[in-house]
């Protein structure tokens, strides 16, 4: 009797344990099944996106073999225009000197009741020899029209060997167009623009804030070249000279002109004023300097206020660590990698003794640079062509 009280239960707490094995085991065979099941998918999708990506390869080589053989094509023909204008410089030089011993022949065997004919004859031909200097500089400007076409081809035919090669780089997007503007006891910074072709080489231009080239030429003199650094990716400088082309003090910008070389360089990508007014706060961006006279060092922070007003001028404000010398570097989309301001200024709290507050800075847009640039005539480097309680802005050089 006893027995039968205790077996019952005991019973029953087996069948409930095989019970709960066989869920337990159900659970880890679905399990499995599950796993594999996703291992395949993945297998599938990377399967996909490795087709995709080689097709896409074979067709940039191909758009590469086509661009390669425009080229080839461009240099013959540049080949034969410059056969052809040496041809045509001889024969102008050959008129030239027929027209000057006609003229003298006729001088001296007309009498002298020819000489009105003469000098309508003489004034006829001058018109000619002076039509033939046109010919001439026309030739001269198409020629360089084509070493022009010619360079760009090149930079076409680069880039577009590199995209299947490499990808973006942070360093080479935001690092490497930052440079170091120095002298007279001013240490500021600066964006490299993208170079542009020229018969010679290549022609750089650089964006930093005016205040800094003000500061550098008080130190060196009026007219003085300002002092470029620009660091490589090894660690080593390049010592650069710098000449002004234009400048706005209301608006603390100032466009320079690399004139100590004519190589080319890394170069920032500028935004366009679509993806500029695309943009909003909160939105995370790079600034990248020289502060304090350092090698370019870049702090991550977030757009606070795209409307914030210092003496009647627009300025975004930004969260990103910012200290005195990075007057002039870059503000960068954190997305994107483009360059969406200038940095101009920062706040500094305190009168007896001033403490920089190094997460307020504020920058120039660049949708009010871009404007200034066009009435500049710069719009080739154009892509596509209240103030705080207890706080004052500061420039952010020293």
């Amino acid at each position: 009797m006893r027995t039968s009280l205790w077996l019952t239960p005991l019973l029953a707490l087996m069948a409930a344990s095989q019970a709960y094995q066989a869920w337990e085991t159900s659970q880890r065979l679905r399990s499995l099944e599950t796993t594999s099941k996703w291992a395949a998918e993945n297998e599938r999708i990377e399967d996909r996106q490795a087709a995709r990506s080689s097709a896409e390869a074979k067709a940039q080589a191909v758009q590469l073999l086509e661009l390669k053989g425009r080229l080839r094509g461009l240099g013959d023909w540049r080949s034969e225009f410059d056969s052809f204008a040496a041809s045509t410089r001889r024969s102008q030089r050959t008129l030239r000197e027929e027209i000057r011993n006609s003229l003298a022949a006729v001088r001296t065997t007309q009498p002298a009741s020819a000489q009105h004919d003469i000098a309508r004859i003489t004034a006829t031909l001058t018109s000619c020899e002076e039509r033939l200097n046109t010919t001439d500089g026309a030739l001269t400007d198409l020629r360089e029209r084509l070493n022009s076409t010619s360079l760009a081809a090149v930079e076409v035919e680069f880039p577009a060997q590199a995209e299947t090669l490499v990808t973006p780089d942070l360093w080479g997007n935001l690092m490497g167009p930052a440079v170091q503007l120095a002298g007279g006891g001013t240490v500021g910074s600066a964006v490299l623009l993208p170079s542009q072709p020229t018969v010679e080489g290549w022609r750089t231009r650089l964006l930093t804030a005016w205040h800094v080239v003000r500061d550098i030429r008080l130190g060196l003199g009026e007219d003085a070249l300002i002092p470029v650094a620009i660091y490589n990716e090894d660690g080593s400088v390049r010592h650069e000279e710098a000449r002004l082309l234009c400048r706005d003090a209301k608006m603390d910008i100032a466009l320079l002109e690399l004139s100590s070389s004519n190589e080319k360089f890394p170069a920032a990508q500028l935004a366009s004023r679509a993806t500029l007014e695309s943009v909003k706060i909160f939105e995370d961006i790079y600034a990248v300097g020289c502060p304090l006279g350092n090698d370019p060092i870049p702090t991550h922070g977030k757009l606070s206020d795209t409307n914030h007003m210092v003496d009647g001028t627009r300025h975004w404000m930004i969260s990103a660590p910012t200290y005195i010398g990075n007057s002039g570097g870059g503000i960068f989309h954190a997305e994107t990698e483009e360059l969406v301001g200038i940095f101009s200024k920062l706040y500094t709290h305190g009168t007896l003794r001033p403490t920089v507050v190094p997460h307020m800075g504020l920058a120039i847009p660049l949708t009010e640079v871009y404007g200034w640039l066009e009435g500049q005539g710069y719009a080739s480097l154009i892509p596509d062509s209240a103030a705080p309680v207890m706080a004052s802005a500061k420039l952010a050089s020293r």
